[in-house]
């Protein structure tokens, strides 16, 4: 079943995680958690400095896909 979601705000958190209205969503392909979808390097408790610049890389690429007209989540 396909349902809706409106958010008032719409954040991003990281490279693969949105907050809508406050709650983290996740972007997971057809919704199997951790079977599909993809996973992005971490901006908080990352291990090594290329590892955060690649998260932070990755949470501005989400900020840009967020604002595209027509995006439906």
């Amino acid at each position: 079943m396909l349902g809706l979601i409106v958010c008032a705000t719409l954040i991003v958190v990281d490279g693969d995680t949105v907050k809508c209205d406050g709650q983290n969503l996740r972007d997971m392909g057809d919704g199997a958690p951790f079977v599909s979808g993809y996973d992005t390097p971490e901006t908080r408790g990352s291990k090594c400095k290329a590892e955060s610049q690649a998260g932070q890389q990755a949470k501005a690429r989400m900020a840009e896909l967020i604002k595209l007209p027509g995006l439906t989540i």
